[in-house]
């Protein structure tokens, strides 16, 4: 069951422009603990249309300013099963 959700989110991240191990990995690893469409929320997506692969701080960086309450309710509408989740 892994290797499809962890595939599934390699093309999300590509789709997004995210290059390299550690953006790939962090972005991968969002996908698969918080929520496969992590990136449809309109702050995190604001944050990865500023991502730049290659820059100072990478997808870190990109994201760092989005607050913990967004990552919960993103996390929160998974488990719930109200993100229209696909994996």
């Amino acid at each position: 069951e892994l290797v499809p959700r962890v595939e599934a989110q390699l093309e999300r991240a590509r789709g997004h422009g995210v290059a390299g191990d550690k953006d790939t990995f962090d972005y991968v690893a969002w996908g698969v603990a918080i929520s496969p469409r992590f990136d449809e929320h309109p702050v995190i997506a604001e944050g990865l249309r500023a991502y730049r692969p290659g820059a100072e701080g990478g997808l870190a960086r990109a994201l760092e300013g989005v607050p913990d309450a967004v990552w919960d309710e993103v996390q929160a509408l998974h488990r719930a099963g109200r993100d229209g989740r696909d994996a």
